[in-house]
Parts: structure tokens; sequence; C-alpha cells
């Protein structure tokens, strides 16, 4: 099966900075693959992260270096063996997924085998001092679940002051890799 594939960066600015324990991000920068089939397109994005050696630039190389696989119909299981795991190879996935599901009659679920229910997702509360967190938190009441970023320089007073403004949620915290042994003790 012959396809066309394309290859792009994009660049989402965010409605305000996404700060966690490594850094602050102003954007969503990801790399998109379309598989087109002639009547189906497949789409599929990923995003590179720098604490695993990717850039946009460099996880769009890889991909583009098995363009010629891609045009020939390369499946799933073939991409395995032709990149390593990481964010070259989760676009090409979730892009082969996607066209896929569209050419089938049954969708990813008849794929798959798994029947889709809705999920609970968490909504995560950027990196901030405890005030602006617990104000972040406010700010989404009918959110349930929420991810907390914290990092080793306040994480008590964050969860003291997120808990008093929202005692009805669930409340996850994600450290990021930041808190020490000691820390945790």
């Amino acid at each position: 099966m012959r396809r066309q594939v394309s290859v792009g960066i994009e660049s989402w600015p965010l409605e305000r900075p996404f700060r966690i324990s490594r850094g602050v991000k102003t954007a969503a920068d990801v790399v998109v693959v379309e598989l087109h089939d002639g009547k189906h397109v497949g789409r599929g994005e990923c995003v590179p992260y720098p604490r695993y050696g990717e850039s946009v630039d460099s996880v769009a190389a890889q991909i583009r270096s098995v363009l010629p696989s891609l045009e020939q119909g390369a499946s799933r299981i073939d991409c395995r063996t032709l990149l390593p795991a990481g964010a070259a190879l989760n676009a090409i996935d979730s892009a082969l997924w996607d066209l896929e599901a569209k050419q089938s009659a049954s969708g990813i679920s008849g794929l798959t085998g798994i029947s889709l229910e809705p999920v609970s997702t968490l909504f995560t509360l950027s990196l901030a001092d405890p005030e602006k967190m617990a104000r972040q938190a406010s700010a989404v009441p009918e959110l349930q679940r929420l991810k907390l970023k914290l990092n080793a320089d306040a994480p008590l007073e964050c969860l003291t002051a997120i808990r008093a403004a929202r005692p009805d949620a669930q409340l996850v915290i994600d450290a990021n890799g930041s808190w020490s042994n000691e820390l945790l003790m």
C-alpha cells in the first residue's frame, strides 16, 4: 500500500505559562505526522522532551529518516524495528492507529477489542507559590481531580493552601523528580 506522508512542526501558545520543577513552557511545541492513503488521513503528534535528548528538529528528522518505509506501508510492528522508543515512534504509532481506525468500520475499539468508556482525568496545576496554586485550584471548581506540580521549595505549604481552597478535590502530587530521598522521609 502506497501512502503519502507529511511531517510538520506546530507551536501552540499556552494561555498562561506552565511551570514545572525543570522549567517553564509558554507554548506546546509538537511534531505532527500525517499518513494519507488516498481516502483517509491518519494523524499523530508528539511532544519531544529535551530531558531525553529530543527536540522538535531531531524528532522530525528521525521521522523523515523512515519516510520511505512509511510510504511503502510499514506497519506499527514494523516501525518498532525502525526507530527506538521515544517521541518519533509515538507520533508514527499514533498516526498509524488513527489511520487504521478510520479505514476500519469498527473504529479504534474494534481494532483493540477494548470498549471505550468515559474516564476521569486529572487537571494539572502549574508550579507556583502556595497562594497562586490555591487560586488555580479555586478557578476550576467543576474539576474534581487535580494534579499538583510541586518542587522541593514549599511542597507542604502549597499542598495546605490547595487543600484549603479545594477540600472537595482529589489531589495527586507530581514532584517532577525534584524531591530528594531526605524530603520523602
